[in-house]
């Protein structure tokens, strides 16, 4: 990364050389040499110490003798490497190691220091060492990366401001550098020239929390047009969502351009307090990780607003119904795919930002059990959704019925479905439990069965009964919303009180408004065949009385067994079936709906 574009290391590294070069110039005059890729000797106390210093004062030389600024900043960023960092965000490390160089030296300038021979070398069995009457510690790394380094331990950096307000009331040992702290907390970052902040009025320069007044008001301006640039944008998102939005859902693109936006802020806001007002200390820090936090935090919004859309752009391009199966398994396999990049992130984000993940795994992986027994339910409802949705054994809008309930299918989700019965109700059924049970999907019929059975009178002749049996055939052949195939009238048998005919025949519709149509009309027929036939349905009833039944119809009655007589002379009694010939010539003939009918269409015939 180049010098110019780190958080004002220019004046980072000019502040801490000027800090450093008055000390130990003995070790300073060592400084020459040192090899631009070769890192900081740390394989003693005293060998960190003098890389500590030796970087230092090679950066503040670089510095003052307008040489490359990449020159300057590797320079420093050895002095930083003297560091243990661990506790600190991997995104702050320059900046909080580089303001813990210079409040250390702040500390060593008021200081008693040991003779440089007296610190341990490299031939000393130790893993610690404490500075002389101090608690600054630099120590053995046990583990990671760095393993068996000496560096500035991380409870010394932590604590770093403190050591120095316990010594600034101390004056400076002779040759310190003076001033040059509150030089580097005054001045602005390292976009703004230098010259900037001098121009300012005096007032600007009182201190509030040790920074200067500007530096806070800045901050809050800043804060304040990014609140008021970020309402916009929302209100921008809400009307494109209005007038574009509402045509197609993966054009609803308002809560992504806030998400971004947010993002947006969060970046800026990063750059304002580091490159441009220069905040410095605890308080950059803690805002420069608040920042990142709320772009994570923002990021994860784009990722679930980001999935939506594509959900709905997936939806649109399978040309599915919105409330279809397909559409529904594409929301929740986006839905899943977009849970586990949340989870990658989230876990990115949090090595990012420094804390822990490795322990929460850990209690993750023990209590995940509990988890697991806990959510069984939950998650056989999320394995059978899928099932559903992979098997598609129904649609949304379908007649089902399943168990003892019938109903339309309402709505097909992840944990449940819910179901429209004819009474009204809604039921839900869990995913797990519509998994396994048998499922008749009535929607999907492509005709629908009329099966009744009839009953005429023990009066009723062979010849008359075989009359009705053929009519009624020849009626429903010529019907043209009954399918001829499979299609039977059949004497059936001897009932308690009827001779009992029976009708089998699938009717070409599927809903149940239509089925009930035609079948009235064919049961009106079949009762206009009966009535013709000279016989009558049988009476069920268990009533004793006295009387005579009605005469049955002499004249009807000879006249069917003439016509009877004649088919079986002519070799056309229709037998166990009609021969091809009628079939073909009775198919579809009758007009249906029936004549008188608003809807009566007469066909045309040969």
């Amino acid at each position: 990364m180049q010098f110019r574009r780190n958080t004002g290391a220019a004046l980072v590294a000019r502040l801490a050389a000027a800090l450093l070069a008055c000390a130990w110039s003995a070790v300073a005059a060592e400084a020459t040499g040192i090899h631009p890729l070769a890192p900081p000797d740390r394989s003693s106390p005293r060998a960190t110490l003098h890389s500590f210093i030796t970087s230092a004062d090679q950066s503040y030389r670089a510095y003052l003798g307008n040489r490359e600024a990449d020159e300057a900043a590797h320079a420093f960023r050895r002095a930083v490497e003297c560091l243990d960092l661990r506790d600190v965000a991997p995104t702050l490390h320059f900046d909080v190691g580089g303001f813990t160089v210079l409040l250390l030296k702040e500390v060593l300038d008021r200081i008693k220091l040991p003779a440089f021979e007296d610190i341990p070398g490299a031939d000393a069995e130790l893993d610690r060492w404490i500075l002389p009457g101090t608690e600054i510690v630099i120590h053995r790394v046990e583990e990671g990366d760095r393993e068996d380094q000496f560096l500035v331990s991380a409870a010394t950096v932590k604590r770093a401001e403190e050591f120095y307000q316990r010594v600034k009331h101390l004056p400076y040992r002779p040759g310190a550098s003076e001033g040059l702290l509150d030089l580097y907390l005054n001045n602005p970052g390292g976009m703004v020239p230098l010259h900037w902040g001098a121009a300012l009025p005096a007032w600007a320069g009182i201190r509030v929390f040790e920074r200067p007044v500007w530096k806070w008001a800045a901050l809050l301006a800043f804060v304040l047009f990014g609140a008021t640039a970020v309402v916009g944008v929302h209100r921008l998102g809400r009307r494109w969502d209005r007038w574009v939005g509402e045509r197609a859902g993966y054009l609803r693109l308002g809560a992504l351009m806030v998400g971004l936006s947010l993002i947006f802020l969060a970046w800026a806001l990063d750059v304002f307090v580091d490159d441009v007002i220069g905040l410095r200390g605890a308080a950059e820090s803690f805002i420069k990780r608040g920042a990142l936090i709320f772009a994570f935090t923002a990021a994860v919004f784009c990722i679930f607003a980001g999935f939506e859309i594509l959900g709905s752009a997936l939806v649109a391009s399978s040309r599915s119904p919105v409330n279809g199966v397909d559409a529904h398994l594409i929301r929740v396999l986006v839905r899943i795919v977009a849970i586990g990049v949340l989870v990658y992130v989230l876990i990115e984000a949090s090595a990012y930002l420094g804390w822990a993940v490795a322990p929460l795994v850990a209690g993750l992986g023990v209590g995940g059990l509990a988890v697991a027994l806990a959510a069984r339910p939950t998650i056989e409802n999320v394995i059978g959704g899928l099932i559903l949705f992979a098997d598609k054994p129904f649609r949304v809008g379908d007649l089902c019925r399943i168990g003892e309930d019938i109903g339309h299918v309402e709505a097909i989700g992840l944990r449940s479905t819910r179901i429209r019965t004819l009474e009204r109700s809604l039921v839900t059924v869990p995913n797990a439990d519509m998994a396994m049970m048998k499922i008749d999907n009535l929607g999907l019929r492509d005709m629908r069965l009329l099966k009744k059975t009839l009953g005429l009178r023990y009066e009723t002749t062979p010849d008359q009964l075989r009359w009705v049996l053929a009519k009624t055939r020849e009626m429903l052949i010529s019907h043209p919303m009954v399918s001829p195939e499979r299609l039977r009238v059949r004497f059936i048998g001897y009932g308690a009180y009827s001779l009992d005919l029976e009708i089998y025949a699938y009717l070409k519709c599927q809903t149940q408004e239509s089925y009930l149509a035609i079948a009235e009309d064919l049961l009106l027929r079949v009762m206009d065949i009966v009535n013709q036939g000279g016989t009558a349905f049988a009476f069920p009833s268990q009533v004793n009385y006295l009387g005579r039944d009605a005469e049955l119809d002499a004249e009807q009655r000879e006249e069917r067994e003439a016509e009877v007589t004649q088919w079986r002379q002519r070799g056309k009694l229709p037998f166990p079936d009609l021969e091809e010939e009628d079939l073909d010539r009775l198919e579809g003939t009758l007009d249906y709906p029936p004549r008188g009918s608003p809807h009566y269409n007469p066909r045309s015939r040969s």
